[in-house]
């Protein structure tokens, strides 16, 4: 009997001890979770005051509006507000300055420009004049309405750039060019009746893709699948352009072409 309850005050005390080692055990644990969490709170809060009292560093934009580019100035060569703005939709909106292109086409503008191209309205009616002059001689002069060349290249670029600048850079660059040469080749240089041949063989003279451009041209002509937006845009600008009357008695004068090209500037693009 005495063994039973000497076995039974062992258990309650070992048991007793045991919960007091849990008890010691897991009050440790708390204190040194308290402690640890007063160190990330410190240091939390120390991190937090080393953030506000840091400066925000500067943020630097760009400077890609500042790059400058050597560019023609077409305010200074050209009368006409229709090529002006030609050259700046088309040249420096795509920042199409590679060379030969640049001062090609910036050529055939001022040729443009300087030289009244025309182009006769074939629903205008003609009115056959006979003059006699103070020597008695009787001479025969026509009047009709005729399109300003310049007037339809502004018109049909402006009816066709969506669609040049989807071609290749290249291909594109020499569909422009071929796109004036067709207009030129439908002028009247002043009292002449032939399209300007000449002429169009002086503009294209030592440009390297002369070839690309002839071939262009033929395939407009010929109506190519590709290229049959730019009969369609010379149609609109035909339709949309304004006429004007002339007289082929008028005095011819001498085709003005530019000695040299001006000097180029650097320009904000």
């Amino acid at each position: 009997m005495i063994n039973t309850y000497a076995l039974l005050i062992g258990i309650v005390l070992f048991g007793g001890y045991g919960a007091y080692r849990v008890y010691k055990a897991l009050n440790e644990k708390t204190h040194i979770s308290q402690s640890q969490n007063l160190n990330l709170s410190q240091k939390q809060k120390a991190q937090d005051s080393k953030i506000e009292k840091r400066k925000p560093e500067p943020a630097y934009q760009l400077q890609t509006h500042n790059i400058k580019y050597w560019l023609y100035n077409p305010s200074y060569s050209f009368k006409s507000y229709g090529l002006i703005g030609l050259y700046n939709d088309l040249v420096v909106k795509n920042l199409w300055i590679n060379e030969p292109f640049h001062s090609k086409f910036y050529e055939i503008l001022m040729i443009l420009d300087k030289n009244e191209f025309m182009i006769a309205d074939p629903h205008s009616r003609v009115i056959t004049m006979n003059v006699r002059g103070k020597d008695n001689q009787l001479t025969t002069s026509k009047s009709f309405q005729v399109f300003a060349t310049r007037d339809i290249v502004v018109a049909t670029f402006n009816n066709a750039m969506s669609d040049i600048v989807r071609f290749d850079k290249h291909d594109a660059q020499n569909i422009a060019i071929a796109m004036c040469v067709i207009a030129l080749e439908q002028s009247l240089h002043y009292q002449s009746n032939e399209a300007s041949l000449d002429t169009i063989k002086t503009i294209l003279n030592g440009y390297a893709f002369t070839e690309d451009v002839h071939y262009i041209s033929d395939l407009v002509k010929e109506s190519d699948k590709q290229l049959q937006f730019v009969n369609k845009a010379y149609k609109i600008a035909f339709q949309t352009s304004s006429t004007y009357a002339y007289n082929d008695s008028e005095v011819p004068k001498a085709l003005q072409l530019p000695i040299k090209l001006p000097q180029k500037v650097l320009k904000e693009a």
